[in-house]
């Protein structure tokens, strides 16, 4: 066996051990006696290379059950309720909304950072300094909900309620916050609600502006997740762009670097948001199989990408919803765009457009009945809504880049890519709007656990191998997945 297959099976032992941890109970003695399985297996057989892999797997799954149960145990970082005066300095954007904004404070001498909930406060910033004086406390679970988890994937283990604050120094506004509220300015300046809340939580991502009517609207529907800057949207933008510039004759490596070029900029409109970098980290992944054109290539990189952040962060495949969605977008285009773009193969195909709509419907393949799952409502109409917009997204996305582009570098061409970008924006919104009224449109889902979605997802990984590994459909050459 070679010595990257062992490490790709290494890389899979590890996330299944933390997904073991994740979402069921681990116990100390459980794990350690797997360590001390695997051990034994790779130390005793060690010349029966079969045994002494399978002991390779145990010892690095139990590890992975470690790595999770460290990380989850907040015991050692989390107090009791008590009233505190302190110093800390505001360490990322401001969230605000109807209900006020939420402050990420970084104490001076505290290991985590501080979640403050407080009324609209427009003189705060990214980078000041504020006093703060109130009650600090640990975040409590909901029913459903693991709150402290879902927060300490991000860092943050306490939380304020309206605390009494005070800017005590005013700090540089970092370069990246001043970029993002330039170009949410433009937005705002070119469209109108609900058009430019949509487009900038799309393209900015910030949620925080988007009506709860929207909201609403794009639950009802099953659109939510064109509001989430996730790996679909990175991968189909990407694929967009790779197919366009091999369209104009470009070689596929140097066609890979500009996109990655591009990508940069399309995470840095973001403002490097976490949430976002990930995204791109995992729509990155498709373009190894360009440049490295096997079969396996952007499988392995997929997988590779993702155990690096579970590395990390172990806390994002249980409790980070926009991770869960990025790696199932991104493995849905692998697995299943290739029966799509032979679905699809009729259809005219300029600039490559017909092989994104074919990457977008293989995404949605994989993501709608995880959105099910966290969301707990059936939508029957959402897969006519996702018909009617998703093939269009690449064109939304690209168009508002291009916009906000040329916004700081083009003024002329301002105005012909707004008026374009708002006829699709209206179109998106009359499609969310039409269909969210109607009165079937929706029913609660009760119990849809995620061992109702699992099944279906292994179910459809084999069923979409099968057809790859029987070469009964195939990526074409003028795509951007181009192995052979």
């Amino acid at each position: 066996m070679l010595l990257s297959e062992h490490v790709f099976g290494a890389v899979l032992a590890f996330g299944a051990g933390i997904f073991f941890s994740s979402f069921f109970s681990s116990s100390p003695l459980l794990i350690l006696a797997l360590l001390v399985l695997g051990l034994l297996l790779l130390s005793v057989f060690w010349q029966r290379r079969k045994v002494a892999s399978a002991g390779m797997l145990v010892l690095v799954a139990a590890l992975g059950m470690g790595h999770y149960a460290y990380s989850a145990d907040l015991g050692h970082v989390l107090a009791e309720p008590q009233q505190v005066s302190f110093q800390g300095r505001v360490v990322a954007p401001l969230e605000q909304d109807e209900q006020g904004t939420r402050i990420t404070v970084q104490a001076d001498g505290l290991a985590g950072r501080i979640l403050v909930f407080a009324p609209l406060f427009e003189e705060v910033r990214e980078g000041d300094t504020l006093s703060l004086v109130g009650k600090i406390q640990s975040p409590s679970a909901f029913e459903d909900f693991d709150y402290p988890l879902y927060l300490a994937k991000e860092g943050v283990y306490w939380i304020m309620f309206s605390p009494r604050i005070e800017v005590s120094e005013q700090g540089k506004e970092p370069f990246l916050s001043g970029f993002r509220k330039t170009l949410q300015e433009k937005l705002d300046a070119l469209f109108s609600p609900p058009e430019s809340s949509l487009l900038s939580a799309m393209l900015l991502g910030n949620k925080a502006g988007l009506p709860e009517e929207l909201k609403e609207d794009l639950n009802a529907t099953g659109t939510r997740h064109i509001t989430a800057v996730s790996g679909m949207h990175v991968a189909i933008l990407s694929g967009m762009a790779f197919a366009f510039l091999l369209s104009l004759g470009l070689a596929k490596k140097k066609s890979s670097l500009l996109v990655l070029a591009f990508l940069a900029f399309f995470v840095a409109l973001t403002g490097f948001q976490a949430s976002a970098v990930r995204a791109g980290i995992m729509g990155s992944s498709l373009l190894a199989a360009g440049l490295l054109g096997r079969r396996n290539a952007a499988l392995r990189a997929l997988v590779f990408a993702g155990g690096g952040m579970l590395l990390f962060n172990p806390l994002l495949l249980a409790h980070d919803i926009g991770f869960q969605l990025s790696f199932l977008a991104v493995l849905g285009i692998l697995l299943f765009f290739p029966l799509f773009q032979h679905v699809f193969r009729n259809f005219p195909n300029p600039f490559g457009l017909r092989d994104v709509a074919g990457m977008s419907v293989a995404a949605q393949a994989f993501t709608l009945p995880l959105v099910f799952h966290h969301f707990g409502i059936l939508s029957f109409v959402s897969l006519v809504a996702n018909l009617l917009i998703v093939p269009l997204l690449p064109l939304v996305l690209l168009g508002g880049v291009l916009l906000l582009a040329a916004a700081l570098l083009f003024p002329l061409a301002v105005a012909p890519l707004a008026f374009l970008e708002g006829l699709l924006l209206s179109y998106f919104s009359f499609v969310i709007g039409t269909l969210s009224e109607l009165p079937f449109a929706t029913s609660e889902v009760a119990g849809f656990s995620l061992w109702s979605v699992l099944p279906f997802l292994v179910a459809a990984s084999l069923f979409a191998w099968h057809f790859q590994r029987s070469r009964k459909f195939q990526f074409r050459e003028e795509t951007m997945l181009l192995w052979k």
